[in-house]
């Protein structure tokens, strides 16, 4: 199978599949709406496909750029998620 299919459901994340109600799609493909602030910064944050399939969540990285979560929380920088 292919690195960039879900292997819990079998889609196709590098054609934009996921499924919704699956742990390791997590709600995106190969990449996903800033998960700190809902998308309201505009950055997209990247699927770590190999974590994603060695634990059967999804795992995603990137870095929320809104300036008042920043500001109000000590965790700035990039992040790590697992859905």
């Amino acid at each position: 199978m292919n690195a960039h299919h879900c292997q819990s459901c079998g889609v196709d994340w590098s054609a934009g599949q996921f499924s919704q109600d699956c742990a390791e799609c997590g709600g995106g493909a190969m990449d996903i709406a800033c998960l700190r602030c809902g998308g309201k910064c505009g950055e997209r944050w990247k699927r770590a496909v190999m974590d994603s399939h060695d634990s059967g969540l999804a795992h995603w990285i990137g870095k929320c750029t809104s300036v008042a979560l920043n500001r109000d929380s000590a965790a700035g920088g990039d992040f790590v998620d697992a859905g």
